[in-house]
C-alpha cells in the first residue's frame, strides 16, 4: 500500500471524532438514542472547518438541489453528505478510504433515517468506484490535502461527472 494512503488511514482511524463519540454525546445530552433526526446529528457530525455554513456555501456554489446526484470525496463520517441530502434533497454517495469511518457513517446515516438518499462506501478517490458520467456534482471538504496525487483525483472527478457537472471543494 502507498505510504501516503496508509498514513491517511492511520490518521483517520485515530481521529478525535468518531461514530461512538458522536453517539455518546447525543446520549448524554438527550438521555437516549431513540428517534434521532438529522438535525440531532448536525452539531456533532460536521468534521470540517466552517460547519453547516460551509456546507451551504458549497451547495450554493455547486448548484445542489433536489435530486442532484452528488459524490462526496473523502466523506469521513458522512456529516456533509447527510446535510446535503436533508437540507437540499440531494442524492449523495460518499467515498471514504477508512473502513472504520465508512462503518460509522453508515450507522449514523441509518440512525438519522437517510439511508435512502445517502450511502457512504469504501473506496479511494484516486480510483472512484462509480460509473462514468453518473454524477452532477463532486464535493469535498478539508480532505484533498491527504490525497497524494491531486491530478488523479481531479481526473476521477471529471470522469464521473455528467456533462456540465460541477466540482466544489475546500482544502
Amino acid at each position: 500500500m502507498n505510504p501516503d494512503i496508509r498514513s491517511a488511514i492511520d490518521f483517520y482511524e485515530r481521529h478525535p471524532i468518531s461514530c461512538e463519540i458522536i453517539l455518546a454525546k447525543l446520549k448524554a445530552s438527550r438521555g437516549h438514542l431513540d428517534d434521532l433526526t438529522p438535525e440531532d446529528l448536525f452539531p456533532h457530525d460536521q468534521d470540517h472547518y466552517g460547519g453547516l455554513a460551509a456546507n451551504d456555501a458549497l451547495a450554493q456554489r455547486a448548484g445542489i438541489g433536489k435530486a442532484t446526484r452528488v459524490a462526496d470525496f473523502c466523506a469521513g463520517l458522512g456529516g456533509p453528505a447527510r446535510y446535503l441530502a436533508y437540507r437540499y434533497g440531494a442524492d449523495v454517495t460518499g467515498i471514504e478510504l477508512t473502513p472504520a469511518r465508512v462503518k460509522g457513517a453508515q450507522e449514523l446515516t441509518r440512525r438519522a433515517g437517510l439511508q435512502d438518499r445517502v450511502r457512504v462506501i469504501e473506496g479511494n478517490v484516486m480510483q472512484v468506484p462509480l460509473s462514468d458520467a453518473s454524477i452532477d456534482v463532486v464535493v469535498s471538504q478539508e480532505a484533498l490535502l491527504h490525497v497524494p496525487d491531486k491530478r488523479r483525483v481531479l481526473a476521477e472527478a471529471f470522469r464521473i461527472l455528467k456533462g456540465g457537472g460541477r466540482i466544489a471543494f475546500t482544502d
